[in-house]
């Protein structure tokens, strides 16, 4: 109710300078010509200002006539009855400072290009940031025409450009003073952030290219059918499911057999963060390799080739995420790290492994990998894997064990005997014999590859120890 009341009052103020014809359709300019008018708006407050700070000091009176009357031309455009061309600060291709924040509203609220991406953001600050920044911007343009008035009749201006610079800083925004609410700086923060929004239809690579290091990127619901490289810091957060062609809705990345979804790989170390993204039919669902490192949050990985693939170094936090019906989950290769918690991955068709892991690290805490055509989790040699808390039913294996040698930098170098197995620890999981309830159909825990002793892994069953 506070926003609805403050846009129309907003709305009455603009209307006291806009001309706007009643029978021409005026269009609407896309969010991204907004902000590039907005950002000039900025440079023109920001010349208003020194135009108003240079007339403060001169006392030639026909000095502070072309400064004042400057200020007027950026304040009110060329639509003012107080705009003149005849004046060294003329605009080229822009409505003037105040014609620019008309762009911003119209006749029921905020324009539709801002409404639908303002529901992420506190659309009361930008409304009072908005009134700020033209109230205070019409009050300096008042001062303006006076120290025009004033040094056309040969009288000084230099109080009246002192009241314009002193408006003109409030209306800019950023002022010390606790008491001043933000003016425009605030109104192109708030725009900007919310350009980090992707709506059903656009493209998420280009929100990624154009973001800041360390920027959230938004995503509504609808169906992505792009590849996406992320070589910089960022998180892509997905809004709740709403009604999609795939089953469950919410944002939903796709159709790409051949490739891979999204790509997360540098040379240097980055963090990048998804959540709540559907990831479907795609050959690799998210490949993370080198420096690159992820951190996954109710996400859905359906029916890929590999949902989820490391190699090279590259690491990942899953948490609460569904994998699906893909023909592999999750691959670890070549000294990377996964950690896996709380997690369901099911009906992948692989006989390989709903998990594979070689040559890497891999912790698995309260998952449950169910009705998997190969192993629950497939650990080839020179690996490491700590399992706890986690349920393995239904598998082909629970957990199959490759033997293998590795060399001095921990890479596989083949059979050996007697057989070597990566190293395992955990405790309290559920892992069943065939014939047991839910049991896995082969056998609980396969590390019968070829001869020597058979491990025992069966403390994985038992309860946590007492000294842990």
């Amino acid at each position: 109710m506070y926003r609805r009341i403050g846009v129309v009052a907003l709305i009455l103020l603009l209307h006291t300078v806009a001309v706007v014809s009643q029978s021409e359709a005026v269009e609407e300019p896309s969010f991204d010509e907004l902000l590039q008018i907005l950002e000039q708006s900025k440079e023109i407050l920001d010349q208003a200002i020194y135009l108003a700070a240079a007339g403060m000091v001169s006392y030639d009176l026909k000095d502070q006539s072309i400064y004042s009357q400057g200020i007027l031309n950026l304040l009110e455009g060329p639509s003012s009855f107080n705009y003149s061309e005849d004046n060294p600060y003329v605009l080229q291709g822009h409505p003037g400072f105040g014609q620019s924040l008309f762009l911003i509203v119209d006749g029921d609220g905020f324009s539709d290009v801002i409404e639908s991406r303002l529901q992420e953001a506190d659309d009361s600050q930008l409304t009072q940031a908005l009134q700020t920044a033209y109230n205070f911007s019409r009050l300096a343009a008042g001062f303006a025409k006076a120290a025009l008035d004033q040094a056309q009749r040969k009288e000084s201006a230099t109080d009246s450009l002192r009241s314009v610079y002193a408006h003109l800083m409030i209306a800019r925004g950023g002022m010390p003073d606790s008491e001043l609410l933000d003016g425009f700086r605030a109104v192109l923060s708030i725009l900007v952030r919310s350009q980090n929004l992707v709506l059903s239809g656009e493209s998420i690579q280009e929100v990624i290219d154009r973001a800041l290091e360390g920027a959230t990127i938004r995503i509504r619901p609808g169906i992505y059918s792009e590849a996406l490289v992320v070589t910089k810091s960022v998180s892509l957060v997905a809004s709740a499911a709403e009604s999609t062609e795939v089953d469950g809705g919410g944002a939903v990345l796709t159709g790409l057999l051949g490739g891979c979804a999204i790509t997360v790989d540098s040379d240097h170390p980055i963090s990048v963060s998804v959540q709540g993204l559907v990831v479907t039919g795609n050959w690799y669902g998210m490949r993370v390799a080198n420096q690159a490192s992820v951190s996954l949050a109710d996400m859905s990985f359906r029916d890929n080739g590999v949902a989820l693939r490391l190699e090279d170094g590259g690491a990942a936090l899953v948490d609460a995420c569904e994998f699906d019906g893909n023909e592999t989950a999750i691959t670890a290769w070549g000294s990377s790290s996964a950690t896996i918690r709380h997690s369901v991955i099911q009906r992948s068709t692989s006989w390989f492994g709903a998990i594979a892991c070689r040559n890497s690290s891999l912790v698995v805490e309260n998952c449950d990998l169910l009705d998997n055509t190969g192993a629950g989790i497939e650990m080839q040699p020179c690996g490491s894997l700590h399992l706890t808390d986690s349920r393995l039913l239904r598998n082909g294996d629970g957990l199959h064990m490759t033997p293998g040698g590795c060399d001095e930098n921990g890479f596989p170098t083949g059979p050996v005997f007697p057989p070597e197995y990566s190293e395992v620890t955990g405790w309290n999981n559920v892992i069943p014999e065939p014939g047991e309830p839910d049991g896995n159909r082969e056998s609980a825990i396969d590390d019968s590859v070829y001869g020597g002793d058979r491990i025992d892994l069966s403390f994985l069953m038992q309860p946590r120890p007492d000294d842990m």
